[in-house]
C-alpha cells in the first residue's frame, strides 16, 4: 500500500490531463473568439468614423462656400458689378484653360450646375475620364470673405472693388478708379466641385475635386486639384423660389434654363466609399436620392459590394440670394 506522501507525488492521470487540455482549449478558443469579434468590431468603428470624418470635413468645406454665392463684396447686388460678361460676350479678361468664354466671371450666374454630365471635357477638364458618368457638377462664384489691402495686389488675380453703390472687376495690381474712400477690394472665387473617376493620390479611387480661378504665373488661370478621395458621387439639386415670396417652392435637378434670381438653395447628396475591400463584408443597401437609384455590386468591380459607404445630404441657404428675396 502507498503511503500518504508518495499519493501526493503521483500527479495527474492521463484522464485528468485530457479534461484539462480540452477545458483549456475551450477557454482559449472561446478568448480568440471575442478577440476576433471585437477587432472586427473596431476595424468597423474606424472605418465608419473615417468616413463620417471625411464627410464632415467636406460639408465644412463646400458649405460656406456655397452659401456666400452672390456675394460680392460690400454689395450684393449683381447688376451694381461692371466689368462681368457671360458666355456671349466678348472675352474681356484672358484666363488660361477657362472653361468657356467668360466662365471666371460669369457673376450673373453665381450658382448654376450641371445634372450626370460633364459640360467641360473639352475646356477645363482634360483627361477622358477626369469626371465620373452620372455625377454632377456645381459652380459657385462669390468675393472673399475678407478684403484684400491694395499691398495685397497679385497679377495673376482677379478682384472686385466695390462700395455700397458700385462695384468693379479687374485684374493685377492697379484699383480702378471712382471710388471713394471707404471701397475695398476682394478676391472674385470662382469654383466647379464635381467627382472624378481617379485619385492623384489613391489611383484607382473616385475623389471629389474642385476647379478654381488661381494665379497662374502672373495671368489668371483655372486649375484643377483633388479634395478628397473616396466619393463616388454627388448630387445637387437647386431650390427655386418659383413665385416671388421668398421662400423655395421645389427643387429641381441642374439643367439649363433655370432663372438664377429664382435660386435660394442648394441640396446636395454625397456618397462616401471605403478605399479598400472589407473582408466579410457586403453592402446590401439600397441608396435612393435625388435622382439616382443605385445597389452596390452593378458596377463593373466586383469588390463594388464589399465596400462600405456612407450618403450624406446638406441643404444650403444662399445667404445673400434670401436677403435679396426678402428684401422691401
Amino acid at each position: 500500500m502507498k503511503s500518504r506522501v508518495q499519493k501526493s507525488l503521483a500527479g495527474f492521470s492521463l484522464i485528468e490531463l485530457m479534461v484539462a487540455l480540452t477545458i483549456g482549449l475551450f477557454l482559449i478558443s472561446g478568448a480568440l473568439g471575442i478577440y476576433a469579434n471585437s477587432r472586427t468590431t473596431l476595424q468597423t468603428n474606424e472605418r465608419l468614423a473615417q468616413l463620417q470624418d471625411n464627410a464632415r470635413f467636406i460639408l465644412d468645406l463646400m458649405e460656406p462656400d456655397v452659401r456666400a454665392a452672390g456675394y460680392w463684396g460690400l454689395t450684393n447686388r449683381t447688376d451694381f458689378v461692371a466689368g462681368r460678361a457671360g458666355p456671349l460676350d466678348p472675352v474681356s479678361i484672358g484666363v488660361g484653360n477657362d472653361c468657356e468664354a467668360n466662365w471666371s466671371i460669369d457673376l450673373d450666374r453665381p450658382i448654376e450646375g450641371t445634372n450626370a454630365v460633364n459640360p467641360y471635357a473639352l475646356t477645363c477638364m482634360f483627361a477622358p475620364d477626369a469626371h465620373a458618368p452620372n455625377t454632377d457638377v456645381l459652380v459657385v462664384r462669390h468675393a472673399a470673405d475678407t478684403p484684400t489691402t491694395a499691398a495685397e495686389l497679385e497679377d495673376g488675380r482677379i478682384y472686385i472693388r466695390a462700395d455700397e453703390s458700385h462695384a468693379q472687376i479687374f485684374t493685377g495690381t492697379s484699383e480702378p478708379l471712382g471710388f471713394g474712400p471707404e471701397a475695398q477690394d476682394f478676391e472674385l472665387e470662382t469654383h466647379a466641385y464635381y467627382v472624378g473617376e481617379n485619385s492623384d493620390f489613391a489611383g484607382a479611387v473616385p475623389s471629389l475635386r474642385r476647379l478654381s480661378v488661381s494665379d497662374g504665373g502672373g495671368a489668371p488661370e483655372v486649375s484643377d486639384a483633388e479634395i478628397l478621395p473616396g466619393v463616388e458621387d454627388m448630387q445637387v439639386q437647386l431650390g427655386l423660389d418659383t413665385d416671388g415670396d421668398g421662400s423655395v417652392n421645389m427643387y429641381v435637378n441642374p439643367v439649363v434654363g433655370i432663372d438664377p434670381a429664382q435660386i435660394l438653395s442648394v441640396r446636395m447628396w454625397l456618397r462616401l466609399r471605403a478605399d479598400t475591400p472589407e473582408l466579410g463584408f457586403t453592402d446590401q443597401a439600397r441608396y435612393v436620392y435625388a435622382d439616382q437609384d443605385y445597389t452596390p455590386g452593378t458596377t463593373p468591380s466586383p469588390d463594388d459590394d464589399a465596400l462600405r459607404r456612407l450618403l450624406v445630404s446638406k441643404t444650403i441657404g444662399l445667404r445673400n440670394r434670401l436677403v435679396a428675396a426678402t428684401a422691401p
